[in-house]
């Protein structure tokens, strides 16, 4: 087939791009500009913004796609009424990459919504969000799942990603605890809430490889699909598989959620640790044969050496995240308080 892809060279695209170019599609890019990756499965690259998708039209017409992935583009409602009011009548289906923050309980995890905790995996039918992102410019997956499937003209297929993470991630997923690995650090300071907090993850190449069997499956026309590992693990046996896979000898140190807060800005301090958000991805697996190509051994491996060969730059880099003078005396007077008891 020839697929247009919107984006396609950017962290997760770049794979998708492979995946596809080994299975012998032939690949339309559309973006503003990124080097187009080298091979002849690159038939056209268009640049252009996608403000403007339209003014690309007779171009696109002329390349004659089959089918449309929209790849990873923080776009709005009206961005995605735009590729659809442009590709009407010219591809068979849209591909749009969604993610698991439509949900509500992703909403109560960062207190735009209220209510109980939600428990149990997340299925494609799960409770979604009733209020949209605050801030954002308009971006916000909701209205354009909303907007992708309810369109008469094209079949849709959404696919709900979870964070992603490997080589080329420019959010750096593992730096935070593989630093102190690599600084031999003896411990890690944990709260208890955010050390049996789970989050479905997922590796950038098995997550590619969904994302491209959903795209050449008509079978996925119409569906709406959860990405991600099967079976997701807790925070503190995340951080200790990363600690196996480098050698590192120090242990998890739980400490008061109060004496957490005053050791580091991380972001996962401003959410509600109490509502995991745990993906059910058995439906893509069922109907489209899914099952990933990398073990998650081999993707920490791979991951790790990425990182260790591309350091976060300095600039991107909040200090108080590595102040080990702070985390040693904060466990040094929790374990005086503790002596005292006895």
């Amino acid at each position: 087939m020839r697929i247009l892809i919107i984006g396609g060279t950017g962290f997760i695209g770049q794979d998708v791009y492979k995946f596809l170019s080994e299975l012998g599609h032939e690949i339309i890019l559309f973006n503003r500009g990124a080097p187009k990756p080298v091979g002849p499965s690159c038939v056209a690259h268009i640049i252009g913004d996608l403000r403007r998708f339209y003014d690309f039209k007779n171009t696109i017409i002329g390349l004659k796609p089959d089918l449309a992935l929209e790849d990873m583009f923080h776009f709005s409602s009206m961005d995605a009424q735009l590729i659809i009011n442009t590709l009407r009548g010219v591809i068979k289906r849209i591909i749009a990459i969604s993610g698991t923050d439509v949900y509500r309980a992703y909403g109560r995890l960062f207190g735009l919504e209220h209510g109980p905790i939600e428990t149990g995996p997340l299925t494609e039918n799960s409770p979604l969000r009733q209020n949209i992102f605050p801030g954002m410019n308009g971006y916000d997956k909701l209205v354009v799942e909303q907007a992708i499937m309810s369109n008469p003209n094209i079949p849709g297929t959404i696919l709900r990603l979870p964070p992603v993470y490997g080589p080329r991630s420019q959010m750096h997923k593992i730096y935070f605890y593989l630093k102190r690995m690599d600084d031999k650090r003896p411990y890690i300071l944990m709260s208890r809430n955010l050390a049996s907090w789970q989050w479905t993850h997922g590796y950038v190449e098995n997550i590619a490889a969904a994302v491209g069997m959903a795209v050449t499956d008509e079978r996925a026309a119409g569906r709406i699909y959860n990405l991600g590992e099967k079976e997701p693990v807790t925070m503190a046996e995340w951080i200790a598989n990363i600690g196996k896979a480098v050698g590192w000898e120090g242990r998890i140190a739980i400490v008061p959620h109060s004496r957490f807060i005053e050791v580091t800005t991380f972001a996962m301090m401003r959410i509600n640790t109490l509502q995991d958000i745990v993906v059910d991805s058995g439906l893509i697996r069922k109907e489209l044969g899914f099952e990933e190509q990398v073990s998650n051994e081999e993707a920490l491996d791979r991951t790790i050496q990425w990182e260790r060969k591309n350091p976060v730059p300095p600039f991107f880099l909040d200090p108080s995240l590595f102040d080990y003078e702070v985390e040693d005396t904060i466990l040094s007077a929790i374990k005086q308080e503790n002596d005292s008891l006895h």
